[in-house]
C-alpha cells in the first residue's frame, strides 16, 4: 500500500527533466535522489510514497531542460499524502 505524488505540466516539450526537492529546517532545498526522471507521456510524472513518509514536507517539483539544464519552472510547495491510495496532484506552469 502507499500513496502517490503526481506532477502535471500542461504544455511541455518532450524530454523535460523533473526533480522532487525537500526543504530543510534552514529553508534550503535538497534533491530527492530517487524522485528524478523525465516527464512521462501526457506531461505527467508520478511517484509512489511509502507509509513511513506520509504527511512529510514541504516538498516541491522543479522542471528543467535536462539533468544539468536550467530550471524552467518550480511548483508550489506541498506535503506528501496522508493515507493509502491517495494522490497529491501538483501543477507547474512553464514560463515563456
Amino acid at each position: 500500500m502507499g500513496g502517490y505524488i503526481e506532477l502535471h505540466v500542461p504544455i511541455a516539450p518532450a524530454g523535460l527533466w523533473t526533480i522532487v526537492q525537500w526543504r530543510g529546517s534552514l529553508g534550503k532545498w535538497y534533491d530527492v535522489e530517487g524522485w528524478q526522471d523525465t516527464l512521462d507521456e501526457g506531461n505527467k510524472k508520478t511517484w509512489w510514497v511509502a507509509r513511513a513518509d506520509y504527511g512529510k514536507g514541504p516538498f516541491r517539483w522543479t522542471i528543467s531542460e535536462g539533468r544539468q539544464g536550467p530550471v524552467l519552472a518550480t511548483s508550489a510547495s506541498f506535503y506528501l499524502p496522508r493515507w493509502d491510495d491517495s494522490t497529491v496532484r501538483v501543477e507547474a506552469l512553464l514560463t515563456p
